[in-house]
């Protein structure tokens, strides 16, 4: 396999070996050997390092997202690690800030390794331009929706807390479906963020940048609307300045929707006269 890796597609044949062992050893609770998950490791980086125009399809993401899940050990595999992120990393410089084909494996990134995906990306001033389309929204949840509260709070404990809180209010998407109905409320990750933020106000409105999805079919008027219902929540808080700022994004999403009626009403105007 190591052999293989030298090879121009040898990277993607041992991801495919990798990933029907693994989809083999499943079925007896089993996993890869230590030597084959460092193989696997090195050939994500291989994958990871191609040039900028390759593309990256659905069975490839899936294939590197399992051997990514089973094989990611910062503990274990520090060096190998190392070369897993240095690959993704420089693609992201090469690639203006985003990579598409490959959200799960990203999302295995972030999660197995939130700590060093975070650094890598908010602390990288090349990626300053770039981290709205990494974080961008995908089907409603992004590279971070799978981070737990816990390790992002305390990835925020590691340096300057309430300046890395405002920097996550910026990175993650802020809302889920209920649990019941078709309606939106604010994640449990935004509610962590609200209430450990000394600056709601900077908080909320970087919140209140993803009431607009990144793509949408049907009435974006809608889908504002049904985001901004989210915020009203706050409105009832202990704490007087998350109430207020929550009242001025509230302010602001509802303006937002109104233009957005007006533009959808005009153009269907639009769109029955020249049928007419």
């Amino acid at each position: 396999m190591l052999k293989m890796l030298d090879r121009p597609d040898g990277a993607e044949v041992v991801l495919d070996g990798l990933s029907m062992r693994l989809h083999v050893l499943k079925d007896d609770n089993l996993t890869l050997s230590p030597d084959l998950k460092r193989v696997g490791m090195l050939a994500a980086a291989a994958l990871l390092r191609h040039r900028a125009d390759f593309h990256y399809g659905g069975s490839t993401d899936y294939r590197l997202s399992e051997v990514l899940r089973s094989c990611l050990d910062e503990v274990g595999f520090p060096e190998e690690t190392s070369k897993v992120f240095d690959a993704y990393l420089t693609r992201l410089r090469e690639s203006y800030g985003y990579v598409s084909g490959i959200e799960k494996s990203v999302a295995v990134l972030a999660e197995k390794a939130a700590f060093r995906f975070l650094d890598g990306i908010l602390f990288d001033p090349a990626l300053r331009d770039h981290r709205q389309a990494i974080f961008r929204e995908d089907d409603e949840k992004n590279p971070l929706s799978s981070v737990s509260v816990t390790t992002l709070l305390d990835w925020c404990g590691r340096g300057d807390f309430q300046g890395r809180l405002i920097m996550l209010s910026e990175a993650i998407y802020p809302f889920e479906k209920e649990s019941e109905g078709d309606g939106v409320v604010l994640s449990e990750q935004a509610y962590a963020i609200i209430e450990a933020t000394q600056a709601p106000s900077a908080v909320l409105r970087n919140f209140c940048s993803s009431v607009r999805p990144s793509g949408w079919s049907g009435s974006l008027a809608n889908i504002i609307a049904k985001r901004g219902e989210a915020f009203k929540t706050l409105l009832k808080h202990d704490r007087s300045d998350i109430r207020e700022a929550a009242k001025a994004e509230i302010a602001k999403i509802n303006q937002w929707e109104k233009q957005e009626r007006h533009r959808e009403r005009f153009r269907d105007e639009q769109r029955e006269q020249r049928f007419e």
